[in-house]
């Protein structure tokens, strides 16, 4: 996770870069701690109509002012951790690419990235 200056606030390394970001979200240490509600968060609540996903609505269809807004709201979302990571790869030319080390070596090399970005 990252705050709107694009900082790091919340990470979890180690997941393979094939996976789906919902599946490492529910695998790993961050999506469980969210679900079990023992991160300093509000409480779970639907964003809107009962839904509890971040998916945006189809633009294919006219959408109500809410939708409209929720779905801004989830672009700039997206936008801002897709920013925060371009910066980081750009700053730290090793992330660009397959890293061939021990996964531990891995993992520290990103956290140090991180650590140093912030």
């Amino acid at each position: 996770m990252c705050d709107v200056k694009q900082r790091f606030t919340l990470v979890d390394v180690g997941a393979n870069g094939r996976q789906s970001g919902g599946g490492i979200f529910k695998k790993f240490n961050m999506g469980k701690a969210l679900a079990s509600q023992t991160l300093n968060f509000p409480p779970l609540r639907p964003l809107y109509k009962g839904l509890n996903i971040l998916k945006p609505f189809p633009e294919c269809e006219e959408l109500s002012i809410p939708e409209a807004i929720f779905n801004c709201h989830l672009r700039r979302a997206r936008k801002s951790i897709e920013c925060a990571f371009g910066r980081l790869a750009s700053k730290w030319r090793i992330l660009r690419r397959p890293i061939s080390e021990r996964v531990s070596k891995i993992v520290e090399v990103a956290l140090e990235a991180i650590y140093l970005r912030n």
